[in-house]
């Protein structure tokens, strides 16, 4: 595994374990906060997320923890594809003001919800 992920992963891991479900920037994730209610740790199936969010940005550890790149247009849920430096279209027409933030989901052994968080994206 290069370098790289492995400091991804870290990463990932570090956010997942210490989830608070108030993201730093919460004045512009109040309304994801919002539109991401529909996950309920320990309650919510791995079906329901993928059935709602679509594939993922992002998979660690075999697919235990999940990440898309996601924000809101109005009353709805975006997410994208890639991360910057894809040639997702989606994302490059986001206005700078709203890059948006990365929702991790981490799942146990039985497919349910084990946490989630919202961490601001960065550029």
């Amino acid at each position: 595994m290069p370098t790289s992920h492995i400091f991804l992963l870290a990463t990932f891991l570090t956010l997942a374990g210490c989830c608070s479900q108030n993201p730093s920037r919460p004045d512009l994730a109040g309304p994801l906060t919002h539109a991401t209610t529909f996950i309920q740790d320990g309650q919510s199936t791995r079906e329901q997320v993928l059935l709602k969010l679509g594939i993922p940005s992002r998979q660690f550890e075999a697919g235990r923890i999940l990440a898309w790149r996601v924000r809101t247009e109005g009353a709805d849920l975006l997410t994208v594809s890639d991360y910057p430096g894809s040639d997702d279209p989606r994302y490059n027409t986001w206005p700078a003001s709203s890059r948006g933030f990365d929702l991790i989901v981490v799942f146990d052994a039985h497919d349910l919800v084990q946490t989630h968080n919202l961490v601001p994206a960065r550029r």
